[in-house]
């Protein structure tokens, strides 16, 4: 009797966990999009607790899950993501990254969108070696940008 109640209530518990993770992974990937009164289009992001700022976006209009991170030189996509979105790899090149040297297609993105931001022909670089479907958002998009962080928030704007 007292083996089912802990096994009912542990399966309880670990749905309840299920439900919770869910709706907290799902919140950090809001990407809410805004107008200015002058007509500037933005995002703005909120801060995951892993610290990085997460968002649902297209590439060449895929979904897809994009890490904004500045310190990448260009976007950077999974060899599985770059087929899923009908990227085309130009030619080889060799990449620094913060594990060290790796190999790469240089590639161009069609259409990248963040919310109600697109830009087109985003220069951009495909790694076999990067294992999941997600995209880091970097430079070769946010440079046409302007970006500000005030504390949990990432703002971005055309």
């Amino acid at each position: 009797m007292y083996l089912a109640a802990f096994i009912l209530l542990l399966g309880m518990l670990s749905w309840l966990f299920a439900q919770y993770s869910a709706h907290k992974d799902n919140t950090f990937y809001e990407t809410r999009s805004f107008e200015t009164k002058n007509g500037e289009v933005g995002v703005r992001l909120i801060k995951s607790h892993s610290g990085h700022y997460i968002a649902n976006g297209k590439i060449n209009d895929q979904i897809v899950k994009l890490i904004v991170d500045t310190g990448a030189t260009d976007v950077v996509i999974s060899e599985k993501l770059a087929r899923k979105t009908g990227v085309k790899k130009k030619r080889k090149v060799t990449i620094m990254t913060a594990n060290g040297q790796t190999k790469g297609w240089a590639a161009n993105i069609i259409s990248l969108q963040l919310g109600q931001i697109e830009e087109r022909d985003v220069r951009a670089v495909i790694v076999p070696s990067m294992g999941d479907m997600h995209a880091l958002l970097g430079m070769s998009f946010l440079e046409r940008l302007t970006f500000a962080q005030t504390g949990n928030e990432l703002i971005i704007k055309e």
